[in-house]
């Protein structure tokens, strides 16, 4: 499953919360680290969580509109 650009990660964090683990799933930003941290107060804690729970996090990616790297990383990962 990837969740897209979901602001402060509250929403993945929730749904790994109420999953037990996160295992095949990505969160994604278009936004920086830095960035996030300066518009989201809790951004960083719930990035920290999603990581432990087994997300992969990948910042600063247009995942509407990803490289070919990008996608390829997306979809096995996902498994589609």
């Amino acid at each position: 499953m990837v969740q897209v650009g979901k602001g402060d990660s509250s929403f993945s964090t929730c749904l790994a919360r109420a999953l037990g683990s996160a295992h095949n799933m990505v969160a994604t930003s278009l936004k920086s680290q830095g960035s996030l941290r300066t518009t989201y107060r809790n951004c960083l804690s719930h990035l920290s969580e999603l990581k432990r729970r087994g997300y992969l996090v990948l910042l600063s990616v247009e995942a509407t509109l990803p490289s070919y790297e990008e996608e390829t990383l997306i979809s096995a990962i996902a498994g589609t």
